[in-house]
């Protein structure tokens, strides 16, 4: 896990992001009594993570530079040291394979878009018998509603990431919870209270 100056660090970068894996992260790191160090000039990068600054090293908090499995996770990088992988478990809702086949036979079918990994898109997909895409930027994702666009369908975008803007803005309507970024809440035609999100595992 993480000692106490690198827990310190990614509570810094987690907290100046509204993504759901920084959420958890802020919330379990919050939780065990971690104090933030004192990173300056954070950013956020679409699709990417956090960066900042601590005594003069980069700081990094965003996607990990190697594969892990079906498993949703994040990777803290600080200065030169090798990358330190932070798991996240985050369970399929009990009634979210009936809800998602429910509205399929109400001729409304789901598609998944998103930036995260693959793998886990991929197991996510599966679980609810739905097409799913992961890896997507936002280009990728506002392709992909244009051209559903453009074959007749009028979309419902839900999202809530920084990245998701763009799509939302192109759906015929949009969705995005209140724990959305800032971007994603302008973009969307209706919010929502959302249910709560991943838990970091390890």
């Amino acid at each position: 896990m993480l000692d106490a100056t690198q827990a310190g660090i990614a509570l810094a970068l987690a907290q100046c992001s509204r993504h759901s894996l920084s959420e958890a992260l802020r919330t379990a790191l919050t939780g065990a009594g971690t104090v933030p160090q004192g990173v300056i000039l954070v950013t956020e990068t679409p699709g990417e993570g956090l960066s900042g600054q601590w005594h003069g090293q980069v700081v990094l908090l965003g996607r990990p530079a190697s594969d892990d499995g079906d498993m949703m996770a994040a990777a803290l990088s600080i200065g030169a040291a090798p990358e330190i992988k932070l798991r996240f478990a985050d369970p399929l809702r009990p009634a979210a394979a009936g809800t998602v086949a429910e509205l399929t036979h109400l001729g409304l079918p789901a598609r998944i878009l998103s930036g995260d990994r693959p793998e886990p898109v991929a197991a996510v997909a599966r679980a609810l018998g739905v097409p799913g895409e992961g890896g997507l930027n936002p280009a990728d994702k506002l392709a992909a509603i244009k051209s559903l666009a453009a074959n007749g369908r009028r979309v419902l975008m839900v999202g809530d990431g920084l990245n998701d803007g763009p799509a939302l803005a192109a759906g015929h309507v949009s969705m995005a919870p209140g724990s959305a970024a800032d971007a994603s809440q302008n973009a969307a035609d209706a919010l929502f209270t959302p249910l709560p999100g991943p838990k970091l595992y390890a």
